[in-house]
């Protein structure tokens, strides 16, 4: 991996981390345990991992959407 990926991809964890903010800190904890438990996914290899990233956010959102139907 050359110094620009390397950096890219720090960039590219950053603005991850920051975007999931928006659902609160303990919300972006969820989303980090889900990858790591059920997608076997570390924060860190997200860059190379992006559908599966997409994925787990789309199935915590519609679980949330589903959920939130309920009330």
């Amino acid at each position: 991996m050359t110094e620009t990926e390397k950096l890219f991809n720090n960039i590219l964890i950053e603005a991850i981390d920051e975007g999931l903010l928006i659902l609160s800190e303990s919300g972006r904890e969820v989303v980090y345990f889900h990858l790591h438990n059920y997608y076997g996914l570390k924060k860190e290899d997200i860059p190379k991992n992006l559908a599966t990233f997409l994925n787990c956010i789309r199935k915590i959102l519609d679980q949330e959407r589903s959920s939130l139907r309920r009330q």
